[in-house]
C-alpha cells in the first residue's frame, strides 16, 4: 500500500495535464494496470518508477511524496526540456525581437 498523498497527486497531476492512464504509462515505462493500481493506493512505485512518473508529470518526486507543495519542478538545464520544449525555443531564438514579444503575446493568451 502507498500513501494517500502519492496516489492522489499522481492522478491529481496527470488530469492536470490531460493525459490518460494509457499515456502517463507508455511516457513513464510503467503500464496502464500500474497506474491504476498506484492512483487507487493499491500498489507503491519503485525508486525507478517514481522518477520516470515525475519526469512525465512534469514534476519532482518531492512533490508527488507530499514533501513540498509546488508541483512545478525547477529548470536545471537543456537537458530538462523536452523535445518540444527545444523546438519552441528554437523557433523564439529564430525570430528578431518584435517577433519574440509577438510570440510571447500569443503563448500568454493560450
Amino acid at each position: 500500500m502507498m500513501s494517500e498523498t502519492l496516489s492522489k497527486r499522481i492522478k491529481e497531476r496527470r488530469n492536470y495535464l490531460k493525459l490518460s492512464q494509457e499515456e502517463l504509462a507508455f511516457s513513464s515505462g510503467a503500464d496502464q494496470g500500474q497506474i491504476s493500481l498506484y492512483e487507487r493506493g493499491r500498489s507503491s512505485p519503485s525508486a525507478e518508477t517514481l522518477g520516470a512518473l515525475a519526469k512525465s508529470l512534469h514534476t519532482t518526486t518531492d512533490w508527488l511524496l507530499g514533501l513540498t507543495n509546488d508541483p512545478d519542478r525547477p529548470l536545471r538545464g537543456y537537458e530538462d526540456l523536452d523535445s518540444f520544449e527545444r523546438e519552441l525555443i528554437g523557433i523564439l531564438r529564430s525570430k528578431p525581437n518584435a517577433g519574440r514579444e509577438k510570440l510571447l503575446e500569443i503563448a500568454k493568451i493560450i
